[in-house]
Parts: C-alpha cells; sequence; structure tokens
C-alpha cells in the first residue's frame, strides 16, 4: 500500500528534475539578455536625460509599424573637431561650436556581434533650443553632415515650438546638430537650393532656376523690356517664390499654432476676419472706457453687458488672433512679408497685361 501511495510523486519529481537539466543546457552564455529599452514594431521613444550630457534634451521617436526588428539606440556626442567650422550664415546651438550626434542603432547578437540596423529607418530626432535666439531673417534648423561634401545640409524642422524642434529622417548614419541659419547672409546655392529642391521637386526646381538664369542674363545684357515674354519670366519666378513662402508660413503656423483655430495668414479670409477683430477690440475698450465708469449704475450695467458680448464675437471667430500673434516669431513674418510682396507683384503683372497697358497677342 505504501509503495502504492509514493510511486506517482516520485515519477512527477523525475521528470521535474529532468526538464530541469534539459533547460539549463538550452541556455547560451554566449547569447545576451534582450536589452528591455529596445524599440520594435510597437514604435517607442528614447532620449539623453543625463543633464551633464552635451546632447542633454536630444530624443529619437519611431512611429508603430516604421521598423521591423527590436533596435536598441545609443546617443553619441562627436567634439567639434570631428567635422568642419560653420560657414557664414550657419550657427550651432553653441555659436560656432559644431558638436554633433552620432546615432548607434542596432543590436547585440552575441558578446562579440554587434548587428547595425540597415538604412534608411524612419523616425524623429527632437532637439532642445537651449539659448538659441531668433534675429530678423534667420529660421532654425536641424544640420545633418554630408561627409563626402565635407559640409552641413540643412533639415528644417516640421515642428517647434518654445522649447524644441523636430524633424523627420531615415537617415541614422549621418552625423547632426542643429542651430539656425541666416537666410539673407548664406550661400543660396550651396545651403537653400537643396531645401527648395527637396520641397518642390527635381523637375519643377530645375525649371524655376532656368527662368530666373534667363532673368540674370537679360538683365546683365539690358535687354529687358516691358514685353509679355520677358514679364511671364519675371511673374513665374515671382509666383514660385510666393507659393515657396506660402508653404513655409504654413509650415510654422502649423508647428506653431495648432491650438489657435483656423489661422492661415496666407488667404484673404484671414484678413477679412482679422479686420472684424480689430473692430469688436476697439469696440469693447470703447465701451468699458466710456460706460464703465459711469456713476450711473444702469449705464456701468449695460457697458458690462456689451463690453461682454464684444468678449462673446471675438471668441466665435475662427482664429483667436491674440493666440497666433503671441505664438509667431520674427521667421514667420519674415516669409509672410516676402508673401505678400511677390503676390502683389504677380497681380500687378497680371493687371498690367489684363488691362491692355502691355499689348500681349
Amino acid at each position: 500500500m505504501n509503495n502504492r501511495h509514493y510511486r506517482y510523486p516520485a515519477l512527477t519529481l523525475a521528470l521535474m528534475l529532468i526538464l530541469a537539466i534539459c533547460s539549463c543546457s538550452d541556455d547560451d552564455p554566449n547569447v545576451p539578455e534582450p536589452d528591455p529599452n529596445c524599440i520594435g514594431s510597437a514604435g517607442g521613444h528614447i532620449a539623453v536625460s543625463d543633464t551633464s550630457h552635451p546632447l542633454y534634451g536630444v530624443s529619437l521617436t519611431a512611429e508603430p509599424g516604421d521598423w521591423d526588428k527590436c533596435w536598441s539606440v545609443y546617443f553619441g556626442y562627436n567634439s567639434t573637431f570631428t567635422t568642419p567650422n560653420f560657414d557664414d550664415g550657419l550657427a550651432g546651438y553653441e555659436g560656432m561650436v559644431t558638436g554633433s550626434l552620432e546615432l548607434s542603432i542596432g543590436r547585440q547578437v552575441t558578446w562579440e556581434q554587434w548587428e547595425e540596423a540597415p538604412g534608411p529607418l524612419p523616425m524623429q530626432l527632437t532637439f532642445p533650443l537651449r539659448d538659441i535666439t531668433l534675429g530678423p531673417g534667420e529660421k532654425l534648423t536641424a544640420f545633418r553632415y554630408d561627409e563626402p561634401a565635407g559640409l552641413y545640409r540643412l533639415v528644417f524642422p516640421e515642428e517647434r515650438d518654445d522649447q524644441q524642434l523636430t524633424i523627420s529622417t531615415d537617415d541614422h548614419k549621418s552625423l547632426w546638430t542643429w542651430g539656425k541659419v541666416d537666410l539673407g547672409e548664406v550661400d543660396f546655392d550651396t545651403y537653400l537650393a537643396p531645401v527648395m529642391r527637396d520641397l518642390h521637386g527635381e523637375g519643377v526646381w530645375l525649371e524655376i532656376e532656368a527662368k530666373l538664369d534667363s532673368l540674370r542674363q537679360a538683365a546683365i545684357a539690358n535687354e529687358i523690356e516691358a514685353t509679355c515674354a520677358s514679364l511671364e519670366i519675371v511673374r513665374g519666378s515671382l509666383a514660385a517664390g510666393r507659393d515657396a513662402s506660402a508653404d513655409i508660413v504654413r509650415a510654422i503656423q502649423d508647428a506653431n499654432a495648432p491650438h489657435c483655430g483656423l489661422c492661415d495668414a496666407t488667404t484673404p479670409e484671414f484678413y477679412e476676419e482679422l479686420r472684424e477683430y480689430c473692430q469688436l477690440k476697439v469696440e469693447e475698450i470703447l465701451t468699458d472706457l466710456f460706460l464703465g465708469s459711469s456713476n450711473n449704475f444702469f449705464i456701468r450695467l449695460y457697458g458690462f453687458i456689451m463690453t461682454e458680448y464684444k468678449r462673446y464675437c471675438i471668441e466665435q471667430l475662427d482664429c483667436d488672433f491674440e493666440c497666433f500673434a503671441d505664438a509667431m516669431e520674427a521667421d514667420f513674418y519674415y516669409n509672410l512679408a516676402i508673401f505678400h510682396v511677390a503676390n502683389l507683384m504677380v497681380e500687378l503683372i497680371d493687371w498690367s497685361m489684363d488691362g491692355g497697358y502691355i499689348n500681349c497677342p
């Protein structure tokens, strides 16, 4: 009886020992533990959180579905001597210093073998603004180091606020840094033309360049006359500049004031509503000034009601103009001015042609 009672527990214990031995024999001491902080198909975010690190505040984000494997991300810092100094019109987040971010993305297959992630690898890089201040004609930008060319390429941010700027890229093999560009001082052909080419596409940009070159050649030869052919060249160049500035203005609006309502400073509706806002604001101030200080209680009450009504009307506008004005900086107004000047010139040329002031066949 006693042997029958203990037979099955003994067999169970023996099986457990066999499984334990087998499981131990499968462990490979050459294979490291998986990185719990790796970014995979579910997406993820990693940032430099050490306040003493030169790249403190820099972060990388991958959207769900962008990465097919779980890759580890490491942020390395390259000193200013790794890359050449900035050219005229460019400045880094530390002035002339060109300290840069070097990404190392991959996974540890064994203790001896590191597998580097292939490219392209879609991601967003975010850089802190720190003490960067913008003057007239200056714009925030990220810099991608083009090693074969030996210079930095501009990558304008898709998003920015008072504390950081964010760009989208699939290049994790180049060095990255950030700062600002002076649009009036930087060499156009070297730095801005590639950005315009990316913005408009190779074919459209070549067409714009051809028209600009024709205009320059004609100006040198003093052959520009008020003819339809020359005006079409001028109009096309101005229209291209207008459209490019409009794209930049809308990108700044979308990045800086998404919470301010429907505000598009490139449309006539924006200025129609702006006039309505100014009128309501003046009426609100005058009502409060002349009726709110009256000694008559009913007049003060009426003034209070009318003031609140004007504020209510302002709140019903599609654009919150006070919020919008607070969110915009110098680069917005610089590009907006270019847009309006170019648009005015295009309309003037159209009016001259349509009105018969220029004799066109």
